[in-house]
């Protein structure tokens, strides 16, 4: 086997390689060359020319970002709304109460982490039902007491129904149109929880306002503070009802009253959130539930259903 050549015309001495290896080194740069021109032809494809799958993309792609920009827009105007809500409850809160107003959100005013979002919301919400249940079942078993004694005492002729406070004090009413009682509720306007001391009867403007019994008028108030025009009447065994936020008042002070005389009618004046009458009963000075005296117009399920809303309504309207 030679292993060089001498070309006698170029004065020059050549490798003689074999063939095979010869045809591979061609094939190999044939391969590289290929690939090379493969990958120019892509690229100048990519650049120059789209499909039409790539044209609904990237018109789909701006669309998408237009929205996105138009949501963020959004979201950041309505975090400033949100936050200059927030600043106008606090600087309303310290005017009133000159005192930091309390968190809601599980953070402090200075943004540190009170406690933990997830657990805290379902602890609490376990621990808010609880407690509303105990309520409920106190309630209505002060309920079955108070309706066991008034039984008694009419039936044993102590006591005329006249003479007790139960009449619901509003015009067609509803079970629906029942509103917070007796017990700490969110004060509405300024969102403290306060001692809300009778029970509200929501209703429309004008509606009737009856007295719930027999008895004298001892206070007739006109005002657009507080508890805006206002009626207290006494009645006999130590029993005194109000009635507040009238839009009209029909007695007057000194006056005597018949169950089921109409006094006034329902507004909105002073603190009032809605229209509604803010209903109150007495009993030596002490403030009960009012729907504990209206076993006489409710069957059970009404009155059922009228102490479950009553009790589970945590803002007050006024």
């Amino acid at each position: 086997m030679k292993l060089f050549q001498f070309d006698g015309d170029e004065l020059w001495v050549n490798k003689d390689e074999p063939f095979v290896k010869r045809w591979g080194k061609f094939l190999l740069r044939l391969l590289l060359w290929s690939l090379l021109l493969s990958l120019l032809y892509y690229i100048i494809f990519a650049l120059f020319f789209t499909t039409d799958a790539q044209r609904q993309l990237r018109r789909e792609s701006k669309a998408i970002e237009a929205m996105y920009e138009e949501l963020a827009e959004s979201s950041h105007q309505l975090d400033l709304v949100v936050k200059g809500l927030q600043e106008k409850d606090q600087e309303l809160y310290r005017k009133i109460f000159d005192a930091d107003p309390p968190s809601f959100d599980g953070y402090s005013h200075e943004g540190e982490l009170v406690y933990d979002p997830d657990s805290a919301m379902a602890a609490g919400l376990v621990k808010t039902t609880a407690q509303r249940l105990r309520e409920m079942e106190l309630r209505a078993e002060v309920a079955q007491q108070a309706i066991r004694r008034l039984d008694s005492t009419v039936k044993a002729g102590t006591y005329s129904i006249h003479e007790i406070p139960s009449l619901i004090p509003v015009a067609d009413f509803i079970v629906q149109q029942t509103g917070a009682t007796v017990g700490r509720r969110i004060q509405p306007f300024y969102k403290s929880l306060v001692e809300h001391t009778g029970l509200d009867l929501i209703t429309g403007v004008g509606t009737e306002v009856f007295a719930t019994a027999d008895g004298v008028v001892t206070a007739v108030i006109k005002s657009e503070k507080g508890r805006g025009n206002f009626i207290r009447l006494e009645h006999k065994h130590g029993y005194e009802t109000t009635y507040s936020h009238l839009a009209s008042i029909a007695v007057r002070k000194g006056q005597k009253v018949e169950r089921g005389q109409v006094i006034g009618r329902v507004g909105s004046t002073g603190m009032a959130f809605a229209p509604h009458l803010h209903y109150e009963v007495l009993l030596n000075g002490e403030y009960v539930d009012p729907i504990n005296y209206f076993f006489v117009e409710l069957s059970p399920d009404e009155y059922r259903d009228m102490l479950r809303i009553a009790t589970n309504t945590g803002q007050s309207m006024d």
